[in-house]
């Protein structure tokens, strides 16, 4: 049994406790200028780490078990927020504030 069968996929468990998708990283600034200008650059990131992904790979020199598991999974990475991940993401954000664990909700601001 190899590392990566030994845990649990915590994305997984929540999508489906939740069902709907788990967005697991979010950009977040205070500058929305900022952030406006680091995603401008990232247009088309995808699609340039999917065509050089073995040479990325290649310069992480991890065992063949780590770059097959990238391999495998990377088609399970989203570069982009659709109106689902948005809602979603909202609805695990309320999660804290309906037990009682925060006083006050708060209102994303998307870019």
């Amino acid at each position: 049994m190899n590392k990566f069968e030994k845990g649990i996929s915590f994305s997984d468990q929540i999508a489906e406790m939740l069902d709907n998708p788990y967005v697991n990283f979010v950009l977040a600034a205070k500058d929305e200028g900022k952030l406006k200008e680091f995603t401008d650059k990232l247009v088309e990131f995808d699609k340039h780490i999917e065509d050089n992904i073995e040479t990325y790979l290649d310069k992480i020199n991890e065992s063949t078990e780590v770059s097959e598991f990238i391999r495998l999974n990377l088609n399970s990475v989203y570069y982009e927020i659709t109106e689902n991940e948005v809602e979603a993401l909202s609805d695990l954000i309320r999660l804290p504030f309906y037990h009682g664990m925060v006083e006050e909700l708060f209102d994303l601001k998307w870019v």
